[in-house]
């Protein structure tokens, strides 16, 4: 079991958990593993957090002493800098980014030279190396930090050559005063479409605050005051989408999912009639799919695993509800931008509004709500009597009812999900489990 890495990498409150001794340290242990494989450089890149310097330095100090070149991407989205990695004889990659938490938080997700997020088993070796207090290699000379020598134009144009021509439309873009609020706009003010942008000014404190895909308010009020065509919104890495319709509804990434396998498939690129997804996605993107003629694969909460499934099947498409979104044949990671892009080329080519589009699914009520416990015992709750009775007795007592329970994978929190037909019912009985849970862990 992985104490340090998280669904996404090592992630915690920045000076307190996440400190640069830490971050020093576990940039040695990333340095040991990768010494010897294929690849020369490492990259390393971060969103707009005031402790982004602090961490990235530190993790840069302590590969540069065991011996690797560091080039840094300064502020770059998570997607872009899987896209550098992957082409630039990299030995492996680094994203200082907690992605949709607010500033105080951050993180260290690592790729490997193809762009790719870390394997479970790779982040386990790396972590029982580190806690173990492995000896390290010792290096044969001190490495370099390279600020001056990266092309960061060539992600730019290659999203530019993915784009129809959307003049007529009218774009509200939701920078969450992160990572993407250059890069965004360097893509979509060549679209030909009238922009309109916010929460794009960061100051390392206002990354994801009332912004962004997790605080949607905003962008509604624009989209709707604006009588815009459609409104996107990042997260504060840029790896995630979540869309604001021509009506002012949200469009989650179940939705999502659904346009893109509706356009993917009328253009046969959707691999095998296939999509993947979590167990978090909403039944109602099953039932649409089967309308369709696609099957829908499930698998675990996290896009690593997600796009774990899209390449041992060597399918096109898959994601999350919360908007990771993978195109696989044009991406090797989540990436707000690009389905983005591939989302409104869908409305420009089956002439269809995002409203009409965001209607194909229909969603049955879905509550999620989140127990308070603690990292050590969140693996464990399911194995307490009295909540496992609980559990039992309710789907039982609600055989159409689904019921999925999880740690969270970044936060000291147990997820509760019930999805079915009355959402004041599914409240009701959610509350009463989380409350439940919360109590037997005290």
């Amino acid at each position: 079991m992985k104490k340090l890495f998280g669904t996404d990498g090592v992630r915690g409150v920045a000076g307190e958990f996440l400190t640069s001794e830490f971050s020093y340290k576990l940039g040695k242990y990333i340095a040991d593993y990768f010494i010897g494989g294929e690849g020369k450089k490492v990259f390393i890149a971060s969103d707009t957090r005031e402790s982004k310097d602090m961490i990235k330095l530190s993790l840069a100090a302590a590969i540069t002493s065991m011996g690797l070149d560091v080039y840094d991407l300064n502020v770059t989205s998570t997607p872009e800098a899987s896209y550098i990695i992957s082409k630039n004889d990299s030995l492996f990659g680094i994203v200082v980014s907690a992605s949709h938490n607010p500033y105080e938080y951050n993180g260290i997700k690592v790729f490997n030279k193809n762009g790719y997020k870390l394997a479970d088993e790779v982040e386990e070796a790396i972590e029982t190396n580190m806690l173990e207090c492995k000896e390290l290699k010792k290096p044969e000379r001190f490495g370099n930090f390279i600020t001056d020598e990266i092309d960061k134009t060539e992600y730019v144009s290659y999203l530019r050559t993915l784009m129809n021509d959307y003049s007529g439309l009218k774009i509200v873009c939701d920078m969450s005063n992160g990572a993407n609020y250059v890069t965004a706009k360097e893509v979509l003010n060549a679209s030909g479409a009238e922009m309109i942008y916010i929460h794009d000014e960061p100051n390392g404190r206002n990354i994801n605050k009332n912004c962004g895909s997790t605080h949607l308010e905003s962008l509604i009020d624009t989209v709707k005051v604006n009588k815009a065509d459609i409104g996107i919104a990042f997260d504060g890495d840029a790896d995630r989408l979540l869309v604001v319709d021509n009506e002012g509804k949200i469009m989650d990434g179940d939705h999502i999912l659904a346009a893109l396998a509706t356009y993917l498939k009328k253009h046969d690129k959707l691999k095998k009639n296939k999509l993947v997804a979590t167990i978090m996605s909403n039944i109602g993107l099953k039932k649409y799919l089967d309308t369709i003629g696609v099957e829908l694969d499930v698998t675990s909460v996290g896009d690593r695993y997600v796009l774990a499934e899209l390449i041992k099947d060597d399918l096109s498409l898959g994601g999350e509800q919360s908007g990771h979104i993978i195109l696989k044949d044009y991406q090797n990671t989540g990436d707000g931008l690009l389905s983005a892009i591939f989302l409104i080329n869908a409305m420009v080519e089956l002439k269809k509004t995002a409203a009409e589009l965001n209607g194909l699914m229909k969603t049955y009520p879905q509550v999620l709500l989140n127990a308070k416990v603690t990292n050590e015992i969140k693996n464990k709750v399911l194995e307490i009597e009295s909540v496992k009775n609980a559990i039992d007795e309710l789907i039982k007592n609600n055989p159409d009812m689904r019921v999925v329970i999880r740690p969270s994978g970044t936060e000291p929190l147990l997820r509760v999900m019930l999805e079915g037909e009355d959402e004041d019912e599914l409240k009701r009985l959610a509350k009463d489990l989380v409350d439940l849970i919360e109590r037997e862990t005290k």
